[in-house]
């Protein structure tokens, strides 16, 4: 079995590692296509199911894959491409101004890609059923998750976009005329759903520091 390469490109170096990759050229693939994995079942009774109605099961904690691979023969690894907090894999896809993404750039450089929705983001859904609880009483308002939405001035901060909000790094390469468009992808995120432990945003803060110490 292949080794899976993950990676988490917190490192804006947008402008010259586009600049190097062939978008004028059709992109040809293999094969491309998108899968689940992993998911449990587990009992659900929602909101205005009749008494006596019986089991109903469903499936949760299943994250959504989507996966494109090149035509040439290639003897690399994949690379496995993971978003962050309030984000999607939509963040590979095309910068926000527009440009290439990395995912078709590591495509277009050989490489098979697979993107990653996080289970309780986007395709990959979130587990409703203490929602469901809640609502119908069986469950006390205090059970119900927090859900994380992350602010315009939360994630020029988190970005390091600039040192205050609105005013970017002189040498900032980030495009941060097209924020407004960063801002469209930001969705909910309800990761306090998830089984402990589980991410964190303390623990997302102290993982992306360390990363980023290294680029």
């Amino acid at each position: 079995m292949k080794r899976l390469l993950g990676i988490a490109l917190t490192c804006f170096a947008w402008n010259a590692a586009m600049g190097a990759a062939p978008a004028n050229k059709p992109l040809v693939l293999a094969d491309q296509g998108s899968f689940f994995v992993g998911g449990e079942t587990k009992s659900s009774n929602p909101p205005g199911t009749a008494a006596g109605a019986g089991a109903a099961d469903v499936t949760v904690n299943q994250m959504y894959v989507q996966y494109q691979a090149p035509t040439a023969g290639s003897h690399h690894v994949p690379v496995v491409m993971v978003h962050g907090c309030c984000l999607s894999s939509k963040t590979w896809e095309t910068t926000p101004d527009g440009r290439m993404g990395w995912s078709e750039y590591f495509v277009r450089k050989n490489r098979s890609v697979y993107l990653a929705d996080q289970v309780s983001r986007a395709r990959s859904g979130f587990d409703a059923t203490i929602i469901n609880a809640v609502k119908s009483g069986a469950a006390p308002p205090r059970q119900l998750p927090n859900v994380l939405m992350a602010s315009h001035q939360t994630s020029w901060t988190l970005f390091r976009f600039g040192p205050t909000f609105n005013t970017a790094f002189p040498d900032e390469q980030f495009p941060v005329q097209a924020a407004d468009e960063l801002y469209k992808q930001m969705i909910p995120d309800v990761n306090a759903l998830l089984p402990m432990p589980n991410p964190t945003w303390k623990n997302m803060r102290r993982w992306e520091f360390n990363y980023t110490a290294q680029c």
